[in-house]
């Protein structure tokens, strides 16, 4: 294979050999679909109620000119925040803001929809629970009617999440599913005196922790009973710092047995710093579910409550929010494989079936059975502003993260622009804080590869290991690499964390999710044939799975698609062979 030693080769062919091999995606791609898509649109503009935070322009979307005429062709639904309508709320939005909009989504034929929560709060709890306000229902319909508004979206916030034992903070209900439907359905009553013909769905975290799928499942069917009807979708709220894909591979195929079309929310994380690094993780994040075998969603929502992006216009811009859904429809092109026992073959074609030449093509190795293999992985990001303290943390089935752990950390290396910081566990555990209250086993090891330490847990106990404080450099741009040894039975059982600290007390964290080691490979599509093909020297034994990734840029996005009908997993794009020897 082009550019690697004969080393480097006969080591990426033995992991190729007993590994699967999965798309690795350089950029983004868009969302085409056979299936028709409904595309919600949902910016927080700076208010009171919010804490001042979000798009500074977000009015400027509804002026004359307004410059996003392709991106609001896309959309069929914009969504408000409740807080915008109730009169009740520091910062709502005035009489005449509303009537503006309204005028604006009505002329546009764009649907409007509100993140409603439905549940009422009783004396004893709900009250200033997120997912409560289902008293106020049918004061904010009678004003969306009085202003202009037609309302045909309702879409619940959290109830089965925030009404449930799932929830644990203060005025919690634990309300059964039987309960939390009956009392939502009040709120709909409501609503509908004023708009009968509203469609109802259901917004909900996932993954969220506790027996959280069979809660929704529970809740999901309860609702089907007391309303008469089901829900007409259903949105993930994705916990994106945990291994979430197989989690909304569940929920998504609970909906389908249901025939209830899912949603998810495409957007950063609270962690982000910035406009750009919003917006990135937004696209990594379409780009991880869509063009690694995830099925497309019925419905896309581009939505933030965050900090940011602080701009929605103009389009053109890349860290403005609009630029978002144009991003999510750039053409997607398609990478065909046929996989024999011997080599992986196939071509690149763009989105209306016509090849591609000399586009880079990677394959990535990836174990799915052994002990693992020691490897370095890297944490990049910039430090928080103000921050001048972090300690480097290995967190196990404590973090919204559970699963079985047999791990080895043999060392870390910060590095930014000041003093580099090398840490290891030389004089075992001496220096380091271990969980007092943990029940997983941690203890100093030392092999071929140097001291360690061994961590092992079963999916009910749990620990930490942190270090002393370091000092870091507010602002900074950093990289934590992280030497250990991770199999694939421990992914998805923990992280290593980059905790930034102020005043002793944890503020936000940068995570690095347990899995094993990617071993990688690259090649081009022939640029006359415009095909391309890998030997895989296929000696074996063992499971292989087998996919092509390849990187796309500001106009097209890529995915991979293989043309034998392999099993299919939950949510790579990939294929299982199995090999004999002869």
């Amino acid at each position: 294979m082009e550019g690697m030693h004969p080393a480097q080769l006969e080591e990426f062919m033995r992991i190729f050999n007993r590994f699967f091999v999965a798309c690795l995606i350089g950029t983004v791609c868009s969302a085409q679909s056979a299936t028709t898509q409904t595309i919600w649109f949902s910016p927080i503009s700076p208010a009171a109620w919010n804490n001042m935070i979000g798009s500074v322009d977000y009015l400027d979307l509804f002026a004359p000119g307004a410059a996003w005429t392709t991106a609001s062709s896309r959309i069929q639904v914009f969504k408000l925040y409740p807080e915008m309508l109730f009169s009740v709320s520091p910062g709502s939005f005035s009489d005449s803001t509303l009537q503006l909009i309204f005028s604006w989504l009505n002329g546009h034929n764009i649907a409007l929809a509100v993140e409603f929560p439905p549940l009422t709060p009783t004396a004893t709890c709900g009250m200033g629970v997120e997912g409560f306000a289902g008293q106020l229902a049918l004061s904010m319909a009678t004003r969306i009617q009085q202003l202009g508004g037609n309302l045909q979206y309702l879409a619940f916030d959290e109830p089965f999440y925030h009404g449930s034992a799932l929830y644990s903070g203060p005025n919690a209900c634990n309300w059964t599913p039987q309960q939390i439907a009956a009392n939502a359905l009040q709120s709909v009553v409501q609503v509908r005196t004023v708009f009968p013909n509203v469609i109802v769905g259901d917004i909900e975290p996932v993954p969220a922790g506790g027996d959280w799928l069979n809660q929704y499942t529970a809740g999901i069917d309860a609702w089907r009973t007391a309303a008469g009807a089901p829900f007409a979708f259903f949105h993930f709220d994705v916990n994106w710092q945990v291994d979430w894909k197989p989690n909304l591979e569940s929920m998504r195929q609970a909906l389908q047995q249901r025939a209830i079309p899912f949603g998810i929310i495409y957007n950063g994380w609270a962690t982000d710093l910035s406009d750009a690094q919003w917006m990135a993780d937004a696209e990594n994040h379409y780009a991880q579910w869509e063009t690694q075998g995830g099925a497309i969603p019925s419905h896309v929502i581009f939505q933030s409550w965050y900090a940011y992006p602080q701009h929605v216009l103009p389009e053109s811009d890349p860290n403005a929010l609009t630029y978002l859904i144009d991003s999510y429809f750039r053409p997607r092109t398609s990478l065909s494989l046929n996989i024999s026992a011997s080599q992986a073959a196939g071509s690149l074609a763009d989105s209306q079936g016509r090849p591609v030449a000399s586009a880079p093509v990677t394959l990535t190795a990836q174990a799915t059975t052994g002990s693992g293999t020691v490897a370095n992985y890297v944490l990049s990001g910039a430090v928080p502003p103000s921050i001048t303290q972090a300690v480097i943390q290995t967190c196990i089935n404590l973090c919204g993260d559970v699963g079985t752990a047999d791990i080895n950390v043999y060392s870390f290396q910060y590095t930014g622009s000041g003093p580099q910081v090398h840490l290891n566990f030389a004089n075992g555990l001496a220096g380091w804080g271990v969980d007092g209250n943990g029940t997983a086993l941690v203890q100093p090891a030392s092999d071929a590869n140097g001291p360690s330490i061994h961590i092992s847990a079963t999916a009910t106990q749990q620990t930490f290991v942190n270090s002393g404080p370091i000092t870091i450099i507010p602002g900074d741009n950093y990289s934590l690499t992280i030497r250990a040894r991770v199999p694939p039975s421990s992914e998805g059982s923990g992280h290593f964390a980059l905790v930034f600290l102020a005043n002793g007390t944890e503020v936000s964290r940068a995570t690095f999710n347990f899995a094993p080691p990617l071993f990688d490979s690259r090649r081009r599509a022939d640029s006359r044939r415009r095909h391309i093909q890998y030997r895989l020297y296929a000696s074996g034994c063992g499971r292989l799975s087998i996919a092509g990734g390849v990187s796309g840029n500001h106009r097209s996005m890529a995915r991979g698609r293989q043309q034998r009908a392999f099993h299919h997993p939950l949510y790579f794009i990939e294929r299982h062979r199995e090999c004999r020897r002869s």
